[in-house]
């Protein structure tokens, strides 16, 4: 997918210590829909760096999205990518690998979202079809 990136701001002082810190902020446009997002987030949660879709703000709220993507989708990684590009051409500070810790945490949730529901997984222990 051919993205490009046309803009990118640094939030200094990111904590790579904290759960969730926000590296940064991007405009990037993608040719073959004809569109640019402006607002994309850079990302540093638990050890993973993601691409956050641009909100919508009326009110100075920000609370609305006006894309929404999962995080490992192909359009995400691509943004993510120009993104991580942006943020060292701007002088962003090194991005720290995941810890285990922070590796395990995140195996852990997706093996649980993976089992459903706890009245799910109650059933599954109970046995109760």
């Amino acid at each position: 997918m051919n993205i490009k990136l046309d803009g990118f701001t640094v939030s200094r002082g990111a904590d790579f210590a904290r759960g969730f810190t926000i590296l940064g902020y991007g405009e990037v446009t993608i040719p073959d829909l004809g569109m640019t997002l402006r607002g994309c987030a850079l990302a540093y949660i638990h050890g993973e760096v993601v691409a956050l879709p641009p909100r919508l703000s009326e009110d100075g709220t920000a609370s609305l999205r006006a894309v929404i993507w999962g995080n490992h989708a192909p359009i995400s990684q691509a943004i993510c990518k120009e993104l991580v590009d942006g943020y060292y051409k701007m002088g962003g500070a090194p991005i720290p690998p995941a810890t285990p810790a922070q590796t395990t945490a995140r195996a852990a949730a997706r093996r649980v979202a993976a089992k459903g529901t706890e009245e799910e997984g109650l059933r599954r222990v109970l046995r109760a079809d």
